[in-house]
């Protein structure tokens, strides 16, 4: 029963609070025009209690999933300062409520950590907002990287009131909270440490604090440095998106790539197969072309290899081979990612092309999102938020996305997995076999187990995501900067 209701407050509440919280959000924000002065402090209260009330929704859930064991995690290198950069974007408004900003006081391009990216994410937001809850008005919370060793450390720093020395031994316990003090009166469940440290342990990190009061408090988080980001990581950028290019044939591998930087295109090259799939797991790349005559491995194979890993299971390939047609005749549809198959000598008009498809960067158009959602107020939250950089079609039930998807090539689908006709799951198989496969981006009230998750590209929950989380990812996904 216990089990039952949770999972019925996970639904009924996310889904009318992303509605509340979103509305008054875009309303705050402007998108209704300058509001008279008495109505703007009626929409920030309203503002500021919805995001307590998600706070506290969020903190039960995830207590609830701990101590069953039913915590998830898709660890995955990522690279950090991105992730930090957001983290701070998207907590800015909440520091706004206590008159404290945030800033980041070094950087360390680069680095990638091997971590769950939502989980980190959610570390980070409950450390910002413990700071700015404590720290004076007026005041800054810095954020600082250092790197020692093999580990690095996200430290946040305040200029609070700090903990009290009779408390320190319990601040990551549930519940917890230094009673009769000041602290008391800034709200909360006192669950937010004790989940922060399950989810940075269970990623492989650790936590810990020093605190003088009203002079310094530094929460900080030690990771791991991901090891094998090393050996290619020249010329990568994680600002870019990059093709890898796999040809053995330098002068043709210099052609390739040259007609890819013409057309704005970053590459990378790979001479033989072995090369390539180094590459693949120490670099993240959003396509590869590929010859089929490599030195070292039949590239029939290797498309086989690839669609069995757990780098390039879906990487979008161009095959740009001498042996295009007999290529595709012995896979015969084998290979659901192989999205072109070019013969050489190189259509460069075709190549670029199909590649900008994969990349979302049509020039002539706006992307094209399809959001499958039967809450129709969820549906105009996020037209509102992403209107300006995609258009946004909407489809209630799954027969009606199927009807949407037979009729129009998509660069995104916004997946709600329950939906009155099935689940949103159902449309998996249909959109990664579409060619090239139509990225999905779950966007729930009910998390992804971790399976579902690795045929997603990213997964959102209701109620956890902020609008400005929210438009970054879609931009991220649908390559508009």
């Amino acid at each position: 029963m216990k089990n039952e209701f949770i999972s019925t407050v996970s639904h009924e509440l996310r889904t009318p609070l992303t509605s509340i919280r979103g509305s008054l959000g875009l309303i705050a924000g402007g998108v209704a025009g300058e509001l008279p002065p008495q109505l703007k402090a009626l929409v920030d209260i309203a503002h500021k209690n919805s995001e307590r009330l998600i706070l506290l929704v969020n903190d039960i859930l995830d207590m609830e999933k701990i101590e069953s064991g039913k915590i998830e995690f898709q660890l995955k290198p990522v690279e950090l300062m991105p992730l930090l950069r957001q983290a701070l974007e998207s907590n800015r408004a909440y520091g706004e409520q206590f008159e404290v900003s945030y800033e980041l006081e070094s950087d360390l391009p680069g680095i990638m950590l091997n971590v769950d990216a939502n989980r980190l994410m959610q570390v980070l937001a409950n450390l910002l907002s413990n700071a700015a809850k404590f720290s004076p008005a007026g005041d800054k919370v810095m954020v600082e990287v250092t790197h020692t060793g093999n580990r690095i450390r996200v430290a946040v720093k305040d200029h609070g009131s700090g903990i009290p020395e009779q408390f320190r031994d319990r601040i990551f316990q549930k519940f917890a909270q230094a009673d009769s003090s000041d602290t008391r009166k800034k709200g909360g469940t006192g669950l937010g440490l004790s989940i922060t440290k399950v989810l940075v342990e269970q990623m492989g990190g650790s936590i810990g604090f020093d605190s003088e009061p009203d002079v310094l408090t530094n929460f900080y988080v030690d990771f791991p440095v991901w090891q094998e980001t090393a050996v290619f990581a020249s010329g990568l950028n994680g600002k870019e998106k990059r093709v890898l290019i796999c040809e053995d044939d330098r002068d043709i591998a210099a052609l390739l790539r040259l007609m890819l930087e013409q057309n704005g295109l970053a590459a990378d090259i790979a001479y033989d197969a072995e090369q390539a799939k180094k590459m693949l797991a120490q670099g993240k790349y959003v396509a590869m072309t590929l010859d089929l005559a490599l030195p070292d491995q039949d590239g029939i194979s290797l498309i086989r290899e690839l669609r069995e890993s757990k780098e390039a299971s879906v990487l979008p390939i161009v095959v740009v081979s001498a042996k295009a047609v007999e290529g595709r005749q012995e896979l015969d549809g084998e290979a659901i990612s192989v999205i072109d198959w070019i013969s050489k000598p190189i259509n460069q008009d075709q190549l670029v092309l199909a590649l900008k498809q994969v990349m979302g960067q049509q020039a002539d158009s706006q992307p094209r999102v399809l959001q499958v959602e039967d809450d129709p107020d969820i549906f105009r939250v996020v037209q509102s938020i992403v209107g300006e950089v995609a258009h946004l079609d909407h489809a209630s039930t799954l027969a009606e996305a199927r009807q949407l998807l037979g009729r129009c090539r998509y660069d995104l689908v916004i997946l709600d997995l329950g939906l009155p006709d099935g689940s949103g799951k159902d449309l998996l198989p249909l959109l990664n076999g579409a060619s090239p496969p139509i990225p999905v981006m779950v966007f729930s009230a009910s998390e992804m187990g971790l399976e579902s998750e690795k045929e997603v590209d990213n997964a959102l929950v209701k109620a956890r995501t902020s609008n400005e989380m929210l438009l970054a990812t879609i931009k991220q996904l649908i390559g508009v900067q």
